[in-house]
């Protein structure tokens, strides 16, 4: 619908002498300050702010540019043509901005309230789809729908699923196998559940390979059963080794935790970008454990699945607090502590002492003044008396920054603002608009953990602060709005996750020593919270020589200094884990080396994966084990250049 025109409109900017144009009347009957005195109209302080149709286009207070070719379909426009030369003359305006020679906009964006709603953008359903990639098929089930089940089976069937799943005549890895075979078989797979399910299935040691007999023919597929056939069709292979008990251990909610907190972030992060794609990711994995469930896979490791599909509920809720905290984790207070005293206002001084152009300098959320005042309202809504009092004589806000530390941090507590904080906020608006009540967050050191390994035991606790496993006792109190706090989680976690598998016995003692027991599941609970790793700052309130120097303690005034977050850097969920399943990301087993294979007139069938030449009897009459101790000192004289294949 165009906007609404007046036949009262202010005069045209444009000047005497713009209004020339060599185009003949005949063929023009219209002037520049004609076109430009219509679209300034519309643009006006008198006519945008009762216009709908325009401040949809426009965004209000937000000037976003408009098409000129939008404007010239406005009935009261249609006159004035040719297209080009309409935009010749809006450039002439003083009031308007052509932007790309396609674009205007008020170049003094608009102050003055709306008296209406502007115009939501109506699309139609095909065009929605269309730009979320939906299409036709996108509408059928795939079997990852939240409430979908799997149907009834037979009798027959289920009397072959008792056959395949008996625990007592299959091993763990070939149960697995074909549950994970039959699973595919009956759920839709599209481009992005693939991708989340197959780098999960990976990660947790089942690999995805050509199937194994390529295309069967019909003839083939008259001679097989449906399990025959499902088999050789199968894409999803466990790890050879993993009969290993050595090797491997059994571990769904381990292997859940870690891929939804260390493996999908780093190397599926487009999967996990927005809220809706993380409760799908959630739900994939969560689906799976139902059918392993229902169809009674590993009855053996019951409690594990349970808590497994259990976790992906608590990794849902924290991963989206997680996607909102990355855009408002310091706010309003800590974000004027680092304006007045951290590395915003490094920044800004960098950015004032170098010669750089406006457009690259540093542009601070708030001004000095605005930040003075953010900082003084929260501390007299969660400030001490002394540190109030102090600020009453230290107006001006000369605070002191007397310690800094960038470490690991673990929420312990989540303390919301209080009735009287609310209240305290309800009375303070900052240029019109309301702040938000502070709570409170306590923190203790965390140790980020690697695959480094260090010269103490995990048992041992170090007691050098220059180690690099140091964890002091000391807490750490942070002043955040409740909006932020919401985000944050700090509960207990109950876990079923086994012992680590024992140490591998020598070759003498392995043929005596028995087989190893199996680990056992004990559930355990903990108090876990949000992760951090992040950059903290202490203010001493008092200025000049009353300043203290100790870090933990009050300073010789007697005020106890405020902790303020400058930076972070990572933010991980409570349940964070990592497993050396990530090192083994795209590891690929080394071929057997071809020229020294040819040397000693070896194929690849006399030597074993792991480069060892098999009990096999040679040419020249040199066994097996002789041709190994050549083979490696023929290895250790050769360069790599050119010796592999």
């Amino acid at each position: 619908m165009p906007p609404p025109e007046n036949d009262q409109q202010p005069e045209s900017s444009v000047l005497p002498h713009e209004d020339r144009t060599d185009v003949p009347a005949k063929e023009r009957s219209w002037s520049n300050a004609d076109v430009i005195r219509q679209v300034e109209f519309y643009f006006s302080d008198a006519n945008l702010p009762t216009d709908s149709h325009l401040l949809g286009k426009c965004g209000g207070h937000e000037n976003i540019p408009v098409s000129i070719r939008s404007i010239c379909g406005f009935p009261r426009m249609r006159k004035y043509r040719p297209y080009t030369e309409v935009v010749e003359a809006l450039k002439l305006s003083t009031k308007l901005e052509v932007i790309d020679g396609k674009f205007i906009r008020r170049r003094t964006p608009l102050t003055l309230p709306l008296k209406v709603e502007p115009k939501q953008k109506e699309v139609n359903r095909r065009e929605a789809l269309a730009q979320e990639g939906v299409t036709k098929g996108s509408f059928k089930p795939t079997g990852f729908e939240e409430y979908y089940t799997d149907p009834p089976i037979t009798p027959e069937t289920y009397e072959q699923e008792r056959e395949i799943y008996d625990q007592e005549q299959n091993v763990f890895s070939d149960r697995i196998e074909r549950a994970v075979q039959r699973y595919m078989a009956r759920r839709t797979f599209r481009e992005d559940t693939a991708r989340i399910f197959n780098g999960w299935m990976k990660f947790g040691g089942i690999e995805q390979r050509p199937r194994i007999s390529g295309q069967l023919s019909k003839d083939d597929m008259e001679d097989l059963t449906a399990e025959d056939i499902a088999e050789r069709m199968a894409t999803h292979w466990c790890f050879e080794d993993i009969g290993d008990e050595y090797k491997f251990i059994i571990d769904f909610e381990g292997v859940a935790m870690a891929f939804f907190s260390s493996y999908a972030p780093a190397y599926l992060s487009t999967d996990l970008e927005s809220p809706p794609k993380i409760d799908k990711a959630t739900n994939i994995l969560r689906n799976f454990y139902n059918y392993l469930l229902t169809h009674d896979v590993a009855p053996d490791w019951k409690d594990s699945i349970n808590a497994a599909r259990a976790l992906c509920t608590r990794a849902c809720i924290e991963l989206t607090g997680i996607y909102h905290l990355r855009g408002m984790l310091r706010g309003s207070f800590n974000t004027a502590c680092s304006i007045l005293f951290g590395s915003d206002r490094d920044k800004m001084d960098a950015g004032k002492a170098a010669e750089w152009g406006d457009d690259f300098r540093f542009k601070p959320a708030y001004l000095d003044e605005v930040a003075r005042i953010i900082v003084k309202t929260a501390i007299a809504a969660q400030g001490t008396e002394a540190q109030f009092a102090a600020v009453e004589e230290n107006k001006e806000l000369e605070f002191t920054v007397v310690d800094e530390k960038t470490l690991g941090l673990e929420v312990v507590s989540i303390i919301p603002a209080d009735p009287e904080v609310h209240d305290l906020y309800a009375h303070h608006e900052l240029s019109g608009a309301q702040l938000l009540p502070l709570g409170k967050v306590v923190l203790k050191p965390w140790l980020e953990p690697d695959f480094v390994e260090y010269d103490l035991p995990a048992s041992l606790k170090p007691t050098d602060p220059t180690h690099p496993r140091y964890l002091s006792d000391e807490t750490y109190t942070l002043w955040l709005e409740d909006d932020i706090l919401q985000h944050f989680h700090a509960s207990p976690l109950t876990t079923h996750r086994p012992t680590q598998p024992p140490p591998r016995p020598s070759d003498a003692e392995e043929s005596e020593s028995p087989s190893p027991a199996e680990p056992a599941y004990v559930g355990h609970t903990e108090p876990v919270g949000t992760k951090l790793v992040a950059t903290l700052k202490k203010l001493r309130l008092a200025k000049g020589s009353k300043a203290g120097t100790d870090s933990n303690h009050e300073g010789d005034d007697g005020i106890e200094g405020i902790w303020f977050l400058d930076s972070f850097e990572k933010l991980y969920p409570s349940f964070y884990t990592v497993l050396p399943n990530e090192l083994m990301r795209g590891y690929k087993r080394p071929a057997p080396h071809r020229k020294l294979l040819e040397a000693f007139g070896l194929t690849y069938d006399q030597v074993d994966d792991d480069g060892v030449i098999r009990e096999i009897a040679l040419d020249d009459g040199v066994d097996g084990k002789d041709a190994n101790k050549n083979m490696d000192e023929e290895d250790s004289d050769n360069d790599a250049v050119g010796a592999w294949d």
